[in-house]
């Protein structure tokens, strides 16, 4: 457990767990938009499609920036000043990494 905590008390750490968990929460969301439509066996509706192409738009924004953290840090960080979107990451990450420390607490 102490070594999971070290992992998250890292702050480039919870940046990429917290882009991990928006692609997740994204892709679970279209999953879900998708299985409606098809339970119903209705075509999508201008909201939903507006939806799924939010939801697609942050995954690949996600995606491409934790696959630059990975391998390419200074230039995830370049451009993620570019985009303006380095304090909004930056912020959700600590909030993100708060809550995965408290957890961690509890269970020690």
């Amino acid at each position: 457990m102490l070594e999971l905590y070290g992992i998250v008390a890292n702050i480039d750490n919870a940046e990429i767990i917290t882009l991990l968990g928006i692609i997740l929460f994204c892709a679970l969301c279209m999953a879900h938009l998708w299985k409606i439509a098809g339970l119903t066996g209705r075509r999508f509706t201008t909201v939903e499609w507006i939806r799924i192409y939010f939801y697609s738009i942050l995954i690949f924004l996600s995606g491409v920036v934790t696959f630059a953290k990975l391998f390419f840090p200074e230039n995830a960080e370049k451009l993620l000043e570019i985009l303006h979107l380095d304090r909004l990451l930056q912020y959700i990450a600590t909030k993100v990494q708060i809550l995965l420390l408290s957890i961690i607490r509890l269970m020690l």
